[in-house]
């Protein structure tokens, strides 16, 4: 162990030198949701420039509102995939969709031929 961690000081990589910014970018948790890891990485971006003063009041509150309506919609979404179908629905999909899905090359291949 003790031979590990000398090896890793002598070796000169940016892997084991983190610096201020990679530590900042480093916060997020792995939350298994990439959609709002990257959106968490952003702020923290952001956040992390704008301490700096690399990034300008203004551009700083709309970096953070286009984040927002990122999650925003991604909320949306999710809220759509969640949402059940009734019974009766998935029933009439499923006999009007299974049935005509093989048909479809066909349609395609006489429409393109005429």
């Amino acid at each position: 162990m003790k031979q590990s961690q000398n090896r890793s000081e002598e070796i000169p990589s940016s892997l084991f030198n983190h610096d201020r910014r990679d530590l900042a970018c480093q916060g997020t948790l792995i939350q298994g949701n990439l959609p709002l890891e990257i959106s968490n990485y952003l702020t923290n971006f952001a956040e992390h420039v704008q301490a700096d003063g690399r990034l300008s009041i203004p551009l700083f509150n709309a970096m953070m509102t286009g984040t927002g309506q990122l999650v925003e919609i991604l909320t949306n979404c999710e809220r759509i995939l969640r949402t059940p179908i009734p019974l009766a629905y998935n029933i009439a999909i499923s006999q009007t969709g299974t049935p005509s899905f093989p048909l479809i090359p066909y349609s395609n291949s006489q429409s393109g031929s005429s």
